[in-house]
């Protein structure tokens, strides 16, 4: 594991546990900007989750119109 491995691994376990980004940012010795553009990758579930909720904020029922038998004409 290289330095920027290890870099990474910080940013990104601090970011799913949720620590304060200005903090975690802090102990890497950069700016928030460079923290999460650079070194923070999301989560599997971060990024299904923030789908999901994209989805339901464009279909509030929840249900597209394929899924009611419609089809496009």
């Amino acid at each position: 594991m290289n330095f920027q491995v290890s870099r990474r691994t910080h940013a990104s376990l601090g970011h799913h546990a949720k620590v304060d980004p200005k903090v975690s940012a802090d102990q890497r010795g950069h700016g928030i900007g460079v923290a999460l553009d650079v070194y923070t990758k999301s989560s599997m579930k971060d990024r299904a989750t923030a789908a999901k909720k994209l989805e339901d904020s464009v279909s509030p029922e929840g249900c597209s119109d394929a899924k009611r038998g419609r089809r496009d004409p």
